[in-house]
């Protein structure tokens, strides 16, 4: 057990593989209240934290920032089957090389974030020297990367309660928050989550839902997604689960170039889990059997690929 008390400071620690503060595996188990750490440095995962231990772990009015790692979650990995209570506490200013600018779950791991801020974190470093300058769980980037603030993957749980996750940015897609695999997304009350301000370079700048794992009316009512940045879906982008033709225009919506390049104008419906509409199906232009574009097709428009 490792108990932080007020006051307790981890500063510039450095990791060759994981964890530029705090390793956990096995049944070791992390407790912090009152500390705070800043700076960690991981070679490859968890730039401050990484917890892979079949326990329950708590951490309690603690702000973790400035951390970096090579790979996934540049302030704290979360792995195996783990159980993180993170509450009252700040993740800031961390980078990630991968995804989890922030925060990493991977596996059957459980996040329970409550009244926590996750705030300038980024996923996604074009240089794994580069250091991070804000505070908060926000501004965490990564270069083919999701999850500026939080990646969820595999089997793993987030739960959300009154948090805060803010002006993140992701390479790829879901500057706040990324959902993938057959993860889950749990928001309770009263207080609302909000994801506010965050960035994506390509799509989902809030976040990210490709796992079916949660529910419409929870997610709509207690997770404020609002003021996001990408060039799909700025605020909310939803993983593809199915695509109808609606119309093809038949033989006369077919056409012909002087370079005898062909188009076929199609109208998609795109939708994904539970319905809702997805900007996140993929055109490309095939010509003579290779793939010469790609671009997003929006729900319900026009593509002329």
């Amino acid at each position: 057990m490792l108990a932080g008390a007020l006051g307790t400071v981890f500063l510039n620690n450095t990791a060759a593989i994981d964890a530029g503060d705090i390793t956990a595996i096995d049944t070791a188990a992390v407790h912090i209240s009152g500390a705070s750490l800043a700076g960690g440095k991981a070679v490859r995962d968890g730039g401050s934290l990484h917890l892979n231990a079949n326990k329950l772990m708590t951490i309690v009015d603690t702000t973790i920032q400035e951390a970096w790692a090579q790979g996934e979650g540049g302030c704290v990995m979360v792995t195996g089957n783990t159980t993180l209570r993170f509450s009252n506490s700040k993740v800031s200013g961390c980078r990630a090389g991968q995804h989890g600018g922030g925060i990493r779950l991977v596996r059957t791991a459980q996040l329970d974030l409550v009244n926590n801020s996750v705030t300038s974190n980024v996923a996604g470093l074009a240089n794994s020297t580069v250091t991070s300058t804000a505070a908060g769980l926000a501004g965490n980037v990564t270069a083919s990367a999701f999850g500026g603030g939080i990646a969820a993957k595999d089997a793993s749980r987030v739960q959300l309660q009154g948090a805060i996750i803010q002006g993140n940015t992701a390479s790829l897609a879901a500057g706040g928050l990324a959902l993938s695999g057959t993860s889950t997304l749990v928001v309770t009350g009263p207080d609302q989550t909000l994801v506010v301000n965050n960035t994506a370079g390509e799509s989902g700048g809030g976040v990210r839902l490709l796992s079916p794992n949660f529910s419409p009316s929870l997610v709509s009512s207690l997770l404020l997604v609002a003021n996001n940045s990408a060039p799909v879906s700025p605020d909310r982008a939803i993983g593809v689960w199915n695509i109808t033709v609606v119309d093809d225009g038949g033989a006369d919506n077919v056409i012909a170039s002087d370079s005898k390049d062909t188009m076929l104008v199609l109208t998609l419906n795109v939708s994904g889990p539970h319905g809702w509409p997805s900007d996140e199906a993929i055109g490309y232009t095939v010509y003579k059997g290779a793939a010469r574009h790609r671009d997003y097709v929006k729900a319900n428009t026009t593509c002329n690929d």
